[in-house]
């Protein structure tokens, strides 16, 4: 077998959405994807990625993390990084006060796989 080497990004960040009622919500978000996702994500990180249905996605905020996995006949190889290669925000943070402090303590990740 010919020695196969790809790559693994796991976002990890934050949408703001209005809903059609005018509503603002979030979703903390650990995006697991990869080179074809990434891209898709770069050119576009306002997306309905936990398909909410909403009106619009008005900010999207992303640390990505790269993970290097190397596989050979008897093993794989992983090398992940501790720092984020890239970071990535889009749109503005707008929420409002009685929001914005249930948002800064909000630490419930939603794996969406991209």
């Amino acid at each position: 077998m010919e020695d196969i080497t790809r790559n693994k990004y796991d976002l990890i960040g934050t949408v703001v959405v209005t809903t059609w009622m005018g509503n603002k919500g979030w979703a903390k978000l650990h995006i697991i994807t990869d080179e074809k996702g990434l891209k898709d994500i770069l050119q576009n990180p306002r997306q309905d990625y936990i398909q909410f249905g909403v009106a619009s996605v008005d900010y999207a905020s992303f640390n990505i993390y790269k993970t290097e996995i190397k596989e050979t006949d008897d093993k794989i190889i992983e090398v992940q990084y501790k720092e984020p290669v890239k970071t990535i925000e889009d749109g503005t943070l707008d929420l409002p006060d009685n929001l914005l402090e249930l948002f800064l303590d909000d630490n419930n990740f939603q794996i969406v796989n991209w």
